[in-house]
C-alpha cells in the first residue's frame, strides 16, 4: 500500500484535494490533513492557495474577526512548509489542471492512478473572496515569492 502525506492552510481545498486523491489512487493511505506544521516533511504536499481567498474564506467559515492573527498563521504556516522543503501544489492548478497534477504526484511517488468521476467530489471552496478590508499584505508578499520560487 502506498503513502500519501497532504496537508494545507484551512479552507485553501484541502477536502477537494483528499477526495481526489482518494478516488484516484488505488490501494493508497493518505492520512486526514491536520492544518498542522508537525505534519511537514519533505514527502509532504501543501495546498497553496491566494491567501485573499483562504484567509478571508477561513475567517468567514470560523467566524473568526482578528484578520491580522489569521494572517500571521497562514505566513508561520507557509514559512515552516518552505522551511520544511514540502512539495507545494497550487490551488489553481489542482482545479484547472487536475490531470497535471496527478501526473505529478503519480511520477514523484511511483504510485499509479486512475482518472476518477470527478463530478461527485467536494468543491465547496469559493472563488471570491469573503467581506473584509484587511489587505494580508505579508501574506501576499510570502504567497508572490513562493510562486516566483514554484515557477523557476
Amino acid at each position: 500500500m502506498g503513502r500519501i502525506l497532504i496537508d494545507g492552510f484551512p479552507r485553501s481545498g484541502n477536502t477537494f484535494f483528499y477526495e481526489l486523491l482518494s478516488a484516484s489512487f488505488l490501494n493508497i493511505d493518505i492520512p486526514q490533513f491536520r492544518h498542522s506544521v508537525k505534519t511537514f516533511s519533505p514527502e509532504t504536499y501543501v495546498l497553496l492557495r491566494d491567501p485573499q481567498y483562504s484567509i478571508s474564506s477561513f475567517m468567514s467559515m470560523f467566524r473568526h474577526d482578528d484578520a491580522k492573527s489569521a494572517e500571521d498563521w497562514w505566513v508561520r504556516y507557509y514559512n515552516t512548509a518552505v522551511d520544511n522543503s514540502v512539495k507545494f501544489i497550487l490551488f489553481e492548478d489542482l482545479t484547472k489542471n487536475t490531470t497535471e497534477v496527478l501526473d505529478r504526484i503519480s511520477r514523484e511517488t511511483g504510485l499509479p492512478y486512475i482518472i476518477a468521476e470527478l463530478y461527485n467530489l467536494n468543491k465547496n471552496e469559493s472563488k471570491e473572496s469573503y467581506r473584509t478590508d484587511y489587505n494580508f499584505d505579508k501574506a501576499k508578499d510570502l504567497y508572490f515569492s513562493l510562486l516566483k520560487n514554484l515557477n523557476k
